[in-house]
C-alpha cells in the first residue's frame, strides 16, 4: 500500500470558495505499505478565502467547499485547504503538482483539449452588480449602455460584457479579480461589475462586506455550467462522478446547493 498525494488545488476566480484539498489515501503498489494520512491546512491569504472563515472555530464554508468534503468523506480521504493563483491552474495541473481544480470551475469546449471535466453539476451565469442606491437607475442592460463596467480580466464576465450587443459603447475596465470588480462599484470608480452569479449571491447584500451593493435583477448573461477539472486520463473522474451520483440520489447535493441558493442541474 503506497500512499498517493492527491491535491484538490482550488483556484481564485474571485469565487469565495478559493481552497485546495491535499490528502494521501492508501492504495495497493507493489506490496509497499504507507499509513493515511489525515490532515487539515488552511492558508488564507487573500480576501475571498478570508471572509468564509468564521470568527469562533475558522471553519472554511461555502457550497463547493462542503461539496468537496462530502465527496473526500465517501472517497475516505480527509481534505486540507490552501490557495493558488487561478492563473497557473493548468500549468500545475499537467506537472502534477495538483490532482483536481474545484473552484466553481465553467466547463468550457477549448479546455477539453487539456482537462478531463467532471459530469456539470451546477448551473452559473454572469450578473451585473450595482449600488443598491441607484437600482432605479440601472434596471436592465439599456440601462447600462453606456455605463462604466467592471469585470475580472481574462474571466467569462469579460467575455459576456465583450459578448453583449447591448454593452458594446460601454466603458469597460478588466481588473485583477472578481474581488476588486466589486470594491471598485463600492467606491463608486464604477457603475456596474458582471460577475459571477455564484460569486455575487455569497458575496454582496445584507449581512455581507457589501451590503450596500445588489444584483440587477434579470440581467442574466452567459450561462454556464460548473464542473470538476481533473488531469487528462485520470481515474479521479469516474470515482468523483459515481459520488456526485450518489449525492444527488439521496438529496444531499441538492440540500448543500439550497443552503446556499444555488441551482443544480437537475433542477
Amino acid at each position: 500500500m503506497s500512499g498517493i498525494n492527491f491535491l484538490y488545488r482550488i483556484g481564485c476566480e474571485g469565487n469565495p470558495d478559493c481552497i485546495a484539498y491535499t490528502v494521501k489515501k492508501q492504495c495497493t503498489d507493489s506490496g509497499r505499505r504507507f499509513d493515511n494520512t489525515h490532515s487539515f491546512r488552511s492558508c488564507l491569504c487573500n480576501p475571498e478565502v478570508e471572509r468564509i472563515v468564521t470568527s469562533f472555530c475558522g471553519k472554511l464554508i461555502g457550497f463547493d467547499t462542503e461539496f468537496a468534503e462530502a465527496v473526500c468523506e465517501k472517497l475516505g480521504v480527509a481534505p486540507e485547504f490552501t490557495v493558488i493563483d487561478w492563473n497557473t491552474k493548468e500549468v500545475e495541473l499537467k506537472a502534477k503538482n495538483i490532482d483536481c481544480i474545484w473552484n466553481g470551475f465553467t466547463i468550457r469546449e477549448d479546455l477539453k483539449e487539456s482537462i478531463d471535466f467532471s459530469n456539470a453539476y451546477c448551473k452559473n451565469m454572469q450578473v451585473a452588480v450595482i449600488k443598491a442606491e441607484n437600482s432605479g437607475k440601472y434596471t436592465d442592460l439599456a440601462s447600462l449602455a453606456k455605463a462604466n463596467i467592471v469585470a475580472e480580466a481574462g474571466s467569462s464576465g469579460e467575455s459576456a460584457v465583450a459578448d453583449c450587443e447591448e454593452l458594446k459603447e460601454c466603458n469597460y475596465v478588466g481588473v485583477s479579480k472578481m474581488a476588486d470588480a466589486l470594491l471598485e462599484v463600492k467606491a463608486g470608480t464604477a457603475d456596474a461589475a458582471v460577475v459571477d452569479y455564484v460569486m455575487a449571491k455569497a458575496m454582496v447584500g445584507e449581512g455581507t462586506d457589501y451590503s450596500d451593493l445588489q444584483i440587477v435583477d434579470g440581467i442574466e448573461l452567459a450561462y454556464e455550467e460548473y464542473g470538476i477539472g481533473f488531469r487528462k486520463g485520470s481515474n479521479l473522474v469516474e470515482s468523483v462522478n459515481k459520488a456526485m451520483d450518489e449525492m444527488i440520489a439521496d438529496g444531499s447535493l441538492k440540500a448543500i446547493a439550497d443552503k446556499y441558493g444555488l441551482a443544480l442541474m437537475a433542477d
